[in-house]
């Protein structure tokens, strides 16, 4: 009997069917869980070039996801833009570069887009698009947080080893991705309570 293809996916790329049937026969399921959407896109990588995987909860049961494949959306924002309005909230907080804090700070072999290193806290902001898996679309979590889980889905192995590590040497680090340019007063007065309480 032939996999009802279709309602495992809505896509505009025929040519994927083999990718689709590869994955229902291992996951053995047309609707998957949020584990299984994670185990697909890291175990079928080789998708067309140009393509990555997605979900949608719409058509799917009650927590569930259908997967579907589509061209990657560019980020609304680059890395800059977001490093340049998350100095300004820094400034707006009264700390000074290279006094109280410190760009591109290398640590244990990671770079740290804003440190404050003699109390160790760092802050990485960055858009999804550079912080998910390449062959997957990316969805922001919450705009910000203290790993890298709490911010992005599914976050790439990078940064979770970049915040297991550091954390496990006494730092702090907050992770923002684009959503928080629409909270800026909520993450100054996060980002205030995370080094004043170092501090003390």
């Amino acid at each position: 009997m032939k996999i009802p293809i279709k309602s495992f996916y809505r896509s505009k790329y025929p040519e994927c069917e083999k990718y689709f049937l590869e994955a229902i026969s291992k996951t053995k399921k047309l609707a998957i869980t949020k584990e299984e959407y994670l185990w697909i896109i890291q175990n079928c990588e080789d998708l067309p070039e140009g393509l990555i995987w997605a979900r949608t909860s719409i058509g799917a049961p009650s927590d569930k996801y259908l997967i579907y494949v589509k061209k990657p959306t560019e980020p609304k924002f680059s890395n800059t833009f977001l490093e340049e309005e998350f100095e300004n909230i820094l400034h707006e907080l009264g700390y000074v570069k290279e006094k109280d804090y410190f760009k591109n700070h290398w640590i244990s072999g990671y770079n740290l887009d804003f440190a404050f290193p003699s109390i160790k806290v760092a802050f990485e902001p960055g858009a999804t698009y550079w912080h998910t898996p390449k062959n997957a679309e990316g969805e922001k979590v919450n705009p910000y947080g203290l790993s890298p889980e709490e911010v992005y889905f599914p976050p790439i192995p990078k940064d979770i080893n970049k915040n297991k590590v550091l954390t496990s040497k006494g730092w702090v680090i907050g992770w923002l991705n684009e959503d928080f340019i629409s909270q800026k007063e909520k993450v100054a007065k996060w980002v205030y309570s995370l080094v004043e309480k170092k501090k003390n």
